[in-house]
């Protein structure tokens, strides 16, 4: 919990930093909230448990269903600018297993996780056209976990990393105050909290799609 709001806390002194030299520099700041479309899943792993000097392993298969995003960013700069947001995300993976733990017996369970997605992004306008721009962006981001439930109740928060840092990347679209995003974000942070008696190296990755408005000066710069 400490190591978490450090980083937390990390984060938010960048995202305020930010802020401070766009006054400075009085560069040109957009306002984009946004609502979308996400689909996260875990990378599949084998699942290793140690119980009274024996291990056994479990395939574990993870599929994403759709979940939904709604925050904000913004986009302090011109044609190439800074893009720090805050985003919450609800998502539900489907684990599978199968494996020497469980008999040779599928198991099936529904993990539904809760979280916020602070990012740090850079982006530039491939196109920069009066009504029109079409932009790409990239860098880091971390999500940390607000909720963890399950469908079978044998899993809770504590057996999750508090969060995850990742490398996002997207392109985007904006037709006058009009604006889409599809994006990928690649988890660089085990999802699980291994042990000593349980050992899952499972990444989080997540497509995602959202669309939204711009409020600030016009994109016609």
């Amino acid at each position: 919990m400490f190591v978490k709001k450090l980083y937390m806390k990390r984060i938010l002194l960048l995202l305020t930093l930010s802020l401070f030299l766009y006054t400075q520099s009085n560069a040109q700041l957009k306002f984009n909230p946004q609502i979308g479309l996400t689909v996260q899943k875990l990378s599949n792993d084998k699942l290793k448990t140690t119980s009274g000097g024996s291990t056994t392993t479990s395939d574990i298969d993870f599929e994403g269903k759709i979940g939904f995003m709604i925050g904000a960013d913004a986009r302090i700069g011109r044609r190439f600018y800074f893009q720090p947001g805050v985003f919450y995300l609800k998502n539900t993976t489907v684990s599978t297993s199968k494996g020497d733990t469980l008999g040779n017996i599928d198991f099936e369970n529904k993990i539904y996780r809760s979280s916020f997605k602070l990012k740090a992004l850079a982006g530039y306008d491939l196109v920069h056209k009066d009504g029109f721009k079409l932009r790409v962006n990239a860098g880091p981001t971390y999500d940390f976990i607000t909720n963890i439930d399950d469908s079978e109740d044998v899993i809770n928060e504590d057996n999750f990393n508090n969060g995850s840092f990742n490398i996002d990347a997207a392109v985007g679209v904006d037709i006058w105050f009009l604006t889409a995003e599809l994006g990928y974000s690649y988890g660089l942070t085990n999802a699980y909290d291994n042990n000593d008696t349980f050992s899952l190296d499972s990444k989080y990755s997540t497509i995602y799609f959202s669309v939204g408005i711009v409020i600030g000066k016009s994109i016609a710069d």
